[in-house]
């Protein structure tokens, strides 16, 4: 006890070193494992100890309630039992955190502890004997709440579900006839009684072991909507009402009077709403918010049908989306969503024109809140970035809008707002219209766009012929460049609009603000209307190059996919021509690079940077540009890729270990993926390159390649498939060295994760050749040494490969491609010889080291099943000894016993996804037991 006062003081004390501390607190953990924590924790709890000790013990008790019970001798748990009863009353005078950890400590008893009949009664006359019925209801709050946490107790799911009915449900009636006897001894004005009263009632429902019928009749009811009235209680009373309407929905057509009796609490709270004042308080709004939008989603169906009687919900909920604040407005949008998306049903057709005029109402609503404050000059660099946010989320809802009301309505609202500030007669603006106000129509008929038909001819033609008269400024131009390459698939079918579009979009680049918009709309545009835009490629061409280098990352790769989008419309005759007279100065200009030596410190950084962004450039253009071109046949793209290896190779001979090589990379990944069999002429170069770097430079980037060849081109009825065998061998004989030499596995594992990933392509498309490759033994080993990896993309390839491996040659799975000799050759020679260590580094990961990650735990648990399936008839013997070989100190035989006779029942059956629970069940067990960091 003297040890762990220390370390408390230590851990608590201001002044101590990081070294110190960590010592301390890894003291603290070890010793909640022990099985002296359960008295040493009673004891101190029962002395006149320090604050810090006590609050520790109350936490390592309820630690050892939850995680160590099923492990304490059964003689115990009465003794336990009534030890923590006593410690609660004792302290029901102390503090609040103190007393929530031993009633956490109660509740997790009371949900375990089996023979314990009826914990909600005995409480009930234990605490109220002792005149504590805040504490007792604090007790029902946390039972409620624990037994709402299904999975956290080391119990069946049959057991847990239960015990639940026989602690929770059995007592309903029991605790509802308290609470109104509680209710009804604390009648005066809002107390913390009260308080307590209306959290408990919200667990009970919301656990549904109290149900709404039971109580919509009795006072809880009224007391809960009159609770809105107290500034205390208002918070809870939200929560419980949102509650009770939310678990209410199952009454709808079996039992309506519950409905109507709610809705006539619901109604009258509508009047808050229209109450500037009450609008003022914005943490009151959004609670009644709730309220409303849990009403409507809870009874969309009966509103949709019933507009005039339900209207009183949707009018506060347009109340609520016209709230100021966005997050108040969003919280109403899953209602408006699900309303627009009944409506498109064919047999709510009929219901739709009632609802024209409230989406209707919404859009504008939706529009006002696309302003920008009067002094945008004050927003913080956050707030900026916030409205911006919130804008394209709340665009969503002004699309669904479009679905009720159509097209030509929802268009016309912003057109019309737009209208309203231009001279009558003219195209001109009148004096004095704030930018604001047009900006914020123009975001809206920007946000329409999707759902706006290429064939529209009415709104749409007038609000494009409005753009060139807008009043100069920056955020209105960026707008209006965004709205022309939001309408691009509109522009395609009307060509005509393509001039002027083109010119003002070029305009666009003149202007700071407007600059990435406008590299984005000649990106929608040319996509669009690529087709209609190779005659512009003339006077595109010198507008590239001027402004191509002083663009943004972003801005270079939308405006070169611009460029590339329509060269890909050009004939094939002078596709090669066109494509090189946009890439010459590329190419110009890396061969300058590539025939110069730099030394680190001599202006490296900047040469490699400017050479990386001129690849991915490039990379862009062979990206988009694929055209469809009959084998044996030149392909333009190709030819254009012969021209620059001289250029490739000699970049990757002097700047291979650079992000350079990620460029070159890049475009042969691309080059592959586009022009198939055309690259073949190509292909044993890029494989000599991509091996010479990857041993000059372990760079994972050359594991790219190696992965796209096989991905492309590797198959067991070509040459290509066994010589890409051979590239196996060679990349497997480099990675084992550079494994071997490198002290820690996380230092490189995107070589780890890269490596897998090429291996484990390789096995798929050539599953045979695989199975023959000499350095086989090699792989597996390398693979289960990287089972260590902490990185957790690593881990997953690893794991991956391992999975795919084995589901090859598994017998219980389907027969894979690989041939009758494959199989047996893998069977006999590699798993008797690796089939062990599979299982047992498998098993030391999941009890140990493997992040308790929900994709990395479903993958080992699978990895594992296989192997049994692929050693049997000896895969089980071997699991359990390594099951066996786990310290009888860290988990008893009887828990291994009954792990495996649960594991053999379901592999027999074979349930793969009942042995992963087993597994999962047996290791979570022990992590909580042994590692504090399995406590979770």
């Amino acid at each position: 006890m003297d040890n762990l006062l220390s370390a408390l003081q230590v851990l608590n004390a201001p002044n101590v070193e990081r070294k110190q501390r960590k010592e301390a607190e890894k003291w603290l953990d070890n010793f909640q494992k022990t099985d002296e924590a359960w008295t040493i924790s009673e004891k101190i709890l029962r002395e006149n100890s320090a604050t810090d000790a006590k609050f520790f013990a109350a936490q390592t008790l309820r630690q050892k309630v939850l995680y160590d019970f099923k492990r304490l001798d059964s003689a115990h748990h009465s003794s336990l039992r009534d030890s923590i009863i006593s410690l609660l009353i004792l302290h029901k005078s102390g503090s609040q955190n103190l007393i929530r950890q031993l009633l956490l400590s109660l509740c997790d008893l009371s949900v375990q502890l089996l023979d314990w009949e009826n914990p909600v009664q005995d409480i009930l006359k234990i605490l109220t004997d002792n005149d504590s019925f805040g504490l007792y209801l604090d007790f029902l709050n946390h039972l409620a709440e624990e037994f709402s946490l299904d999975g956290k107790f080391e119990m069946e799911r049959e057991v847990f579900m239960e015990r639940g009915d026989k602690v929770l449900k059995a007592n309903s009636y029991l605790v509802i006839s308290k609470l109104i006897e509680f209710l009804q001894q604390n009648s005066q004005k809002a107390s913390v009684m009260h308080q307590k009263i209306c959290v408990c009632l919200k667990s009970w429902i919301k656990t549904g072991d109290i149900k709404v019928d039971l109580i919509i009749s009795t006072p809880l009811m009224q007391f809960t909507f009159q609770s809105l009235q107290s500034e205390i209680l208002f918070e809870d009373a939200c929560d419980t009402i949102a509650e009770i309407i939310a678990r209410s929905r199952q009454y709808k057509t079996e039992k309506p009077y519950i409905i109507n009796e709610l809705l006539t609490s619901i109604s009258p709270l509508l009047k808050f709403l229209q109450d500037p004042t009450f609008l003022e308080d914005e943490e009151k709004c959004r609670g009644l918010c709730l309220i409303f939008v849990e009403a409507g989603e809870a009874y969309f169906d009966l509103i949709l049908k019933n507009f005039v009687s339900f209207k009183g919900i949707v009018d506060a909920l347009l109340l609520c989306a016209s709230h100021e604040s966005f997050d108040i407005m969003r919280i109403t949008f899953g209602f408006w969503n699900i309303i627009a998306d009944e409506l498109l049903q064919p047999v709510n057709i009929p219901f739709k024109q009632q609802w024209i005029e409230t989406y209707t109402q919404l859009i504008d609503i939706i529009i006002k809140h696309f302003h920008y404050p009067e002094d945008v000059t004050s927003m913080t660099a956050l707030e900026k970035d916030n409205f911006r946010d919130d804008r394209h989320y709340v665009g969503d809802i002004l699309k669904l809008a479009v679905s009720v009301v159509g097209q030509a309505e929802a268009l016309a609202r912003p057109y019309n707002i737009i209208n309203s500030f231009v001279l009558e007669g003219t195209c001109t603006f009148k004096p004095g219209t704030r930018w604001q106000d047009i900006e914020a129509s123009l975001f809206a008929f920007r946000a329409l766009g999707g759902k706006v038909s290429e064939d529209e001819s009415v709104v749409v033609p007038r609000i494009l012929s409005l753009i060139p008269q807008l009043p100069a400024h920056p955020k209105l131009q960026y707008a209006a460049v965004l709205v022309i390459g939001r309408y691009s698939h509109w522009t395609a079918k009307h060509p005509e609009y393509i001039p002027y579009q083109l010119q003002f979009i070029s305009k666009g680049f003149e202007e700071k603000e407007a600059v990435g918009a406008s590299a984005l709309a000649m990106k929608f545009l040319c996509e669009s209307c690529g087709h209609l835009m190779i005659d512009y490629l003339t006077q595109l061409h010198p507008f590239y190059n001027q402004v191509i280098s002083n663009l943004s990352k972003v801005d270079r790769i939308e405006m070169t996919e611009a460029i590339a989008n329509v060269i890909s419309a050009v004939p094939l005759e002078n596709m090669l021509s066109t494509v090189q007279s946009f890439t010459l100065p590329i190419a110009q200009r890396l061969h300058e690079i590539a025939n110069r030596t730099v030394a680190n410190g001599d202006g490296l950084e900047s040469i490699v940077s400017e050479a990386k962004e001129l690849l991915d450039n490039l990379s862009l253009f062979v990206k988009i540009i694929s055209p469809k071109i009959p084998k044996n046949h030149s392909h333009p793209m190709v030819e254009l890729m012969q021209g620059f290896w001289p250029i490739f190779t000699k970049l990757l001979d002097n700047y291979g270990s650079t992000p350079i090589a990620v460029g070159v990379s890049r475009i042969l990944r691309y080059s592959m993926e586009n022009y198939r069999d055309h690259m073949l002429p190509l292909l044993p170069l890029i494989i000599q390159k991509m091996m010479e770097g990857y041993e000059s430079t372990a760079s994972s980037t050359y594991l790219w390649i190696a992965n796209k060849c096989v991905l492309v081109y590797a198959s067991e009825s070509s040459t290509t498939g066994v010589e890409l065998g051979n590239v196996i061998v060679k990349l497997t004989t480099i990675t084992v060295s550079l494994f071997r030499n490198c002290s820690r596995l996380d230092d490189i594992p995107d070589v780890v994760e890269d490596y897998f990933i090429v291996v484990e392509s390789y096995a798929e498309q050539c599953p045979n050749l695989f199975c023959k490759l000499p350095v086989l033994g090699q792989i597996i080993q390398t693979a289960l040494g990287c089972l260590s990896v902490e990185n957790l993309a690593s881990l997953k390839a690893v794991l991956e490969f391992i999975d795919n491996f084995l589901s090859m040659i598994a017998p219980r799975k389907k027969p894979s491609i690989a041939s009758k000799d494959s199989q047996y050759f893998t069977k006999s020679t590699i798993l008797p010889e690796y089939g062990y260590a599979i299982l047992k580094t498998i098993l030391d990961g999941m009890l140990f080291t493997f992040p308790w990650e929900s994709d990395i735990i479903h993958e080992v648990g699978r990895v594992l099943f296989l192997t049994i399936n692929a050693l049997q008839p000896d895969g089980f013997e071997l699991f359990c000894k390594c099951v066996f070989d786990v310290d009888d100190n860290l988990v008893k035989l009887e828990e291994k016993n009954k792990f495996l006779e649960k594991y053999k029942t379901n592999f027999d059956l074979n349930e793969e996804g009942k042995c992963r629970k087993n597994l999962n069940d047996f290791s979570l067990s022990f992590r909580r037991k042994n590692l504090i960091s399995g406590r979770q």
